[in-house]
Formats: C-alpha cells, structure tokens, sequence
C-alpha cells in the first residue's frame, strides 16, 4: 500500500480550514488535527487496497457541542460510514475495494462556530508470502538465519504496535483534557458576560429608581 502525497491526500472541498496540524505522518500511520470553519465541509482521499485493515478514530475537541458529521466513502460512492453530530467515533474497517476513499467532516449545520478536530487513521496491510526458503541440507545455516530474522520481525512488531497503544491511549487522554479546557473556558466566558449583563442591568434600575423617586420628591415639592 501507498500513501499519497500530502497535497493530494489533503484534497480540501468549499471552505479551506483555519489551520492543519499534522502530528505524525508514517507509511501506517495518520494523525491529524484540523479546523472546521462554519458551514464547511472538508474532505480528504487515501489510497487503499483491498483486503487492508483500517482503524479510524475521530474527536471533536473544541467548539459549540463538539460535534461534527463524518462520511467515509468508498471509491464507488457508497457510505461505509454516515454519522450525524458525533462527538466522537471509533471505527475498525476491512477494505472491500481498491482506489481512493473519501473522508469527509461536516460543519456545515453550524452557523456561527468553528470547531476543532482531531483525528487518527492506522492501517494494517495484508501480508505477503514470504518467499520459499532453501531446503538443501548445506542451506542449515541459512535457514537458521531466516528463522532468527523471522522471530525478531515479530518482536520488533509487538514491540511497535504496544508503542502504539500506549501513543493512542496518551493522544486520548490529551484530547480529553484539550476538550475539557475549552468548555471550561467557553462556560466561564459565558458566565463573565452573563455577570456583566445582570450587573448593568441592575446598575440601569438603580439609576432609574433614583431618578424616578427624585422626580416624585420635585412634584410633591412643587
């Protein structure tokens, strides 16, 4: 399997996001952060092969309701995936056609807010043959060779895919925490301007009931 090129996997319809940030960017490996503007909908192409395993995890983390629309496409136009204001979703796909899949994220229901989105897609290639091995009797010491290459590909690959569990479950728990911060912040924004309506409101009657209450001293006066 081959990745495309940045500019052509990151192919942007309508409205270009505010920012892009790629976080890692490996032959297996995708993850990436964007910015939606409101009522945009930005998509992007993978090259896949058929029989390829995908996992594709997505998060809102910041803006309105954290929440977004996703479409996965297949090269023929159908929707593997079709979700409706997430916040977030997690998905294990195994790869029935070979071409380019669509990804989209949707803001486009959303007016006024831009939202943030972050969001990992891994894949897991089908395996080759290996190629035939010797079996001539002076060929031991070669087998012997390939037996010990072969064992130390397959801790090599235990030892990378623990990594990336334990990479996963970090950008997890960043996430969480990134999204938790910007409601905090969005509440206490609208908790300031609320505090400072009431108070100018208050501030306005005060006034008006000390000139009301003066004007009726000045009437009786008269």
């Amino acid at each position: 399997m081959k990745l495309l090129t940045l500019a052509t996997l990151f192919t942007i319809f309508n409205l270009t996001p505010k920012s892009v940030n790629v976080e890692g960017r490996y032959e297996d490996h995708i993850h990436m952060s964007l910015v939606l503007n409101a009522g945009a909908r930005d998509c992007f192409f993978i090259g896949l092969e058929v029989a390829s395993i995908v996992e594709f995890e997505y998060r809102v983390t910041q803006g309105g309701h954290t929440d977004i629309n996703m479409y996965w496409i297949s090269p023929k136009d159908q929707y593997l995936l079709n979700e409706i204001r997430k916040k977030e979703g997690e998905h294990r796909l195994i790869i029935k056609e070979t071409g380019d899949h669509k990804v989209c994220f949707d803001n486009s229901f959303s007016t006024f807010t831009d939202k943030v989105v972050n969001f990992r897609i891994e894949f897991d290639v089908p395996s080759k043959p290996n190629p035939t091995r010797p079996t001539e009797s002076n060929n031991g010491t070669l087998n012997a060779v390939l037996d010990q290459s072969i064992k130390l590909e397959k801790k090599m690959n235990f030892i990378s895919k623990s990594v990336g569990i334990v990479r996963r479950i970090q950008n997890l728990f960043r996430e969480k925490e990134r999204r938790d911060r910007s409601q905090m912040e969005d509440t206490f924004i609208r908790i300031n301007r609320c505090s400072i309506f009431f108070c100018c409101i208050l501030a306005i009657s005060s006034i008006g009931q000390v000139v009301i209450i003066r004007s009726l001293f000045r009437i009786s006066l008269v």
